[in-house]
């Protein structure tokens, strides 16, 4: 069940979320699709990531980041400096 603009809004509020994230295609789904084990697929997160008018900030956030699917980019593209959906 997809939580409702008023929940959202107050929990970016409550997790100090940057403004941008109000615009991500994503808002709303869980981090399963964005984390998984290794071997595991980014698939569903790639297609999400690939029409989000937020990639690229959303890429440049997760440079810092280890693990995780961020702006389309996965740890190893991040790290080679890549990026697909950005």
């Amino acid at each position: 069940m997809a939580a409702d603009a008023a929940t959202l809004d107050a929990l970016d509020v409550l997790l100090a979320r940057p403004a941008w994230h109000r615009d991500a295609a994503c808002r709303g789904h869980g981090p399963a699709d964005f984390y998984v084990d290794r071997g595991g697929g980014y698939d569903d997160a790639r297609r999400l990531c690939a029409g989000c008018p937020v990639a690229a900030q959303c890429a440049e956030a997760g440079l810092s980041e280890r693990w995780g699917l961020w702006g389309g980019a996965t740890p190893s593209e991040r790290r080679s400096g890549r990026s697909r959906a950005a």
